[in-house]
């Protein structure tokens, strides 16, 4: 298949401004819309993460203007988001800009729907990756961009072929919809279930502060000679090794001020605690220092706790006594934390100790209940996004004949 560089089809192309050039203050509730990265999605457009600018601001920024049609390319990436991911940009955005590591070409006498899903394919991406800079995160020049190697293609095979992929592609993108919502339900199902047991332990018991319950542990790693596990808490899975969750690597003399968590503790990271950010500890490890590690009464089961921490009703309890730069709220908040002075106030449930283990194993069977299908369409989700993947290289690549194509 023959090949041209980008800028042989393109009419004009244009970055987005300079980050400084929008500041804060620039944004507006309408106005004129700022592709930012977040919409770029592969051959597709996303509507989410919606910005504006002021019209008048607009007006200063028109040649970074994008109208419908033209073609979208991420210049920055990473193995998520690829770089070099392309879209195209909707009917009715205009008035537009795009942003920082944004990239808008206007193409001559092309399908600029043909071109998002070739770049978007097995082997745009790969090429946008090998032209891109950077390892974990990927930058591509505009410079770059335009050198891309892409098919040289009659305009009404271009079509043919971006008309059977809009087609395939819509109809894979509704099911992984319909898996999605199922998922979505699953989960709130399950969630909805254990609300409705924390609602009832509160009607039915004393409520006792956190604080008469519960100890602030901290101990730290200091040192130490050996090299600890680094525990980090994550939202989905819990109390787990740092490496299960990022690829980042520490140093071993970093760990001085780390704090000492053993099995059976409570860890919270206090930035994400209202996001679930808290879980029990299962293996001997280190925290960062800005966690808050907790001790428990003998009258608590740690598998309890965890449950009531991360409800709605207790986040709603914390998220009142987030502290922060902004204002009180969740919403409003930059950089929040929950302190433990904070936390101990909150009055909890306390039931006898068997029955919270009743409890905490009856929430654990409902919740293992859901996801066991809730893993099964998050597969299928996935497999189906293989298969649109496999499609759009076949069809872009010419390695799939269509019908009606020569």
């Amino acid at each position: 298949m023959k090949t041209v560089q980008l800028r042989r089809l393109t009419e004009s192309a244009c970055d987005g401004p300079f980050g400084s050039a929008i500041k804060t203050d620039h944004y507006a509730e309408t106005g004129a819309r700022v592709v930012r990265l977040g919409n770029i999605g592969s051959a597709e457009w996303n509507e989410r993460d919606e910005a504006f600018i002021d019209l008048t601001y607009f007006d200063q920024l028109k040649r970074h203007e994008v109208l419908a049609g033209d073609l979208l390319i991420a210049g920055l990436g990473d193995d998520r988001n690829p770089v070099g991911r392309a879209s195209v940009a909707p009917q009715g955005i205009y008035p537009a800009i795009v942003k920082a590591d944004c990239y808008r070409f206007r193409l001559r006498d092309c399908d600029a729907r043909f071109f998002a899903y070739y770049l978007s394919s097995e082997a745009g991406i790969a090429q946008s990756a090998q032209l891109a800079d950077g390892s974990t995160r990927k930058r591509l020049t505009l410079g770059k961009a335009l050198a891309l190697r892409v098919p040289h293609l009659e305009l009404t095979e271009q079509r043919a072929i971006a008309d059977y992929l809009d087609t395939e592609t819509a109809r894979i993108d509704a099911l992984i919809t319909k898996k999605q919502q199922l998922i979505h339900l699953l989960e709130e199902r399950s969630r909805l279930a254990g609300e409705g047991v924390i609602a009832r332990l509160r009607e039915l018991n004393r409520l006792v502060p956190l604080k008469y319950v519960v100890r602030e542990s901290d101990l730290r790693w200091g040192s130490a000679s050996a090299e600890p596990l680094v525990l980090s808490v994550s939202i989905h899975h819990g109390v787990v090794p740092r490496s299960v969750v990022s690829d980042k690597e520490s140093r071993a003399d970093n760990f001085s001020n780390y704090k000492v968590c053993v099995p059976g503790q409570i860890a919270i990271n206090r930035m994400r605690a209202f996001q679930g950010g808290v879980g029990v500890v299962r293996e001997t490890g280190v925290v960062s220092p800005d966690y808050t590690v907790l001790d428990l009464d003998e009258c608590l089961d740690s598998d309890f706790i965890h449950f009531l921490m991360r409800s709605d009703w207790f986040v709603s309890e914390m998220t009142r006594r987030l502290r922060g730069i902004g204002a009180t709220d969740q919403g409003a908040v930059r950089t929040p934390r929950v302190n433990f002075a904070d936390l101990g106030e909150i009055e909890i449930p306390v039931p006898a100790k068997q029955q919270q283990q009743e409890i905490a194993s009856s929430l654990r069977a409902d919740r293992s209940a859901s996801l066991a299908p809730a893993r099964l369409l998050a597969r299928q989700s996935a497999l189906l996004s293989e298969r649109r993947s496999a499609l759009i290289s076949g069809a872009v690549t010419g390695e799939h004949k269509l019908l009606g194509v020569v």
